[in-house]
C-alpha cells in the first residue's frame, strides 16, 4: 500500500485509510508510536515504552 505525504503548515502528514485505521484500531486524536526498526519505522497504537513495563 503506497500512502502520500501531505505538507500541512510547516509539518507534514499521511492519510491512514479508513481500513487501515479500522485494523490498527485507531480513531482520530489517538495517538501513534513510531518505532525505529532495521527495516525502517514501525507505527503502532501500542506504546513500546508502556509495554516493556
Amino acid at each position: 500500500m503506497i500512502l502520500n505525504v501531505k505538507k500541512r503548515g510547516n509539518s507534514l502528514s499521511v492519510i491512514i485509510p479508513k481500513e487501515m485505521a479500522t485494523e490498527m484500531n485507531v480513531e482520530d486524536g489517538d495517538p501513534l508510536f513510531a518505532t525505529k526498526t532495521p527495516a525502517g519505522y514501525e507505527l503502532s497504537p501500542y506504546d513500546p515504552d508502556f509495554a516493556k513495563k
